[in-house]
């Protein structure tokens, strides 16, 4: 829709015929890449969690059960928040651009649009 600059019905037609004969590795690389950013936002939410066990299982004695599962005002775990938060929403970029490299490579097989020629053509003289 963005990069053809077509009307929506035009574009999710559009993307049917990209991806008819190419459906399975394209699942498979989107499979891939959701799998892939799943665990690395997981990896950056293990802080958070990690800290409200601790905070569960050593101040649990020294504060009434109340205030232990009040997070909303503790700066550790805010902190520890946001930066799982800020890592979450570049994930959502490196998914975004995935999908762009996808349909770019769909539509150069479709299309034959000259982009693998320019790659290919990267770094040669022009005596070779």
């Amino acid at each position: 829709m963005v990069f053809d600059k077509m009307g929506a019905s035009d574009s999710y037609s559009y993307s049917f015929k990209l991806v008819k004969d190419e459906w399975w590795i394209s699942f498979a690389t989107i499979f891939v890449i959701g799998i892939i950013l799943y665990i690395a936002a997981l990896a950056f939410s293990i802080p958070t969690v990690v800290y409200q066990w601790l905070k569960m299982g050593i101040f649990s004695g020294e504060m009434d059960a109340e205030s232990v599962f009040d997070m909303t005002t503790d700066p550790i775990y805010i902190l520890f928040n946001i930066i799982g938060t800020v890592a979450q929403f570049l994930l959502n970029l490196i998914s975004i651009i995935s999908l762009a490299l996808i349909y770019f490579n769909l539509n150069e097989k479709k299309n034959f649009t000259g982009t693998f020629e320019r790659i290919e053509s990267l770094g040669k003289t022009t005596e070779e």
